[in-house]
């Protein structure tokens, strides 16, 4: 089973943050995380942590490592340009559900700093008699 894990220096946008900036704002965010997703891809397939072949079917787990102890809601912490990312750098073909079987969120320790986001893609085999996951 193939397994694809990575560290991205800082914090994904914040869903708070993203349904109140303008446009221009999200375009940014949106492309300033693809490219640290594809940078942290690159890295992944230099070092032989990826083979470069995208896993048809994955679990996505991510986990937080917070800046500092204040309080968050962990659903504000919202993924989907971290999945964007991993289409754009060939890791996925898609972020639909077909693709993506599992999705989990976690909570990190405190670290300091700007905090990271560990991104684990782990392959799913689909059973050959039923198409489920195993």
């Amino acid at each position: 089973m193939r397994t694809l894990r990575m560290r991205i220096e800082g914090l994904p946008v914040t869903l708070n943050r993203w349904s109140r900036a303008h446009w221009t704002l999200r375009a940014g965010l949106a492309e300033a995380t693809r490219w640290q997703v594809q940078a942290a891809v690159g890295q992944a397939r230099r070092t032989g942590q990826w083979d470069g072949q995208p896993f048809a079917r994955a679990r996505v787990r991510v986990t937080f490592g917070w800046p500092n102890r204040r309080r968050r809601d962990l659903d504000n912490a919202v993924p989907k340009l971290l999945l964007d990312g991993l289409v754009a750098a060939g890791v996925l073909p898609d972020d639909a559900a077909g693709c993506v079987v599992e999705l989990t969120l976690r909570t990190g320790p405190v670290v300091g700093g700007a905090g990271w986001t560990d991104v684990v893609v782990e392959e799913v085999e689909a059973d050959a008699e039923d198409g489920a996951a195993r």
